[in-house]
């Protein structure tokens, strides 16, 4: 029992410690077992879903069939690179001012909203490029 308790607090350390944004449960439960801390599948996902409940994270669907989990701090889009995975926020901006501009105009209230833009990121377009 004290061991599920303890995995949100471990989950909150490690995404706060990093350098990335966005991580799915397998990212987390291998980055908690390579610095020591014991932690299967389930309660990883079980400690996001809490830490999720509570507003101190959202999920974020990149369209690749897995969870995400990120901070709520700041709203922001993101890009994927379609051969690494890389993750990288961009400000949304052009939501705020084009497309945001046009809903108001129709009435319709935005609640939230999601965008993911894939490409290759530069490493993945540099290694592609013919030398």
């Amino acid at each position: 029992m004290g061991r599920i308790s303890r995995i949100p607090q471990a989950v909150v350390e490690l995404m706060s410690g990093a350098k990335r944004d966005c991580w799915t449960i397998e990212e987390l439960q291998n980055s908690l077992n390579s610095s020591g801390i014991a932690a299967d599948f389930s309660s990883v996902f079980r400690a996001s879903q809490k830490l999720e409940d509570q507003g101190v994270l959202r999920r974020v669907e990149l369209n690749d069939g897995k969870a995400h989990f990120e901070f709520t701090h700041g709203h922001h889009d993101h890009m994927i690179c379609q051969k690494c995975q890389l993750v990288s926020q961009i400000p949304c901006e052009f939501f705020e001012t084009s497309i945001g501009e046009a809903v108001s105009r129709s009435g319709f209230k935005i609640t939230g909203h999601s965008l993911v833009i894939e490409g290759l990121c530069k490493n993945c377009q540099n290694i592609g490029a013919v030398k």
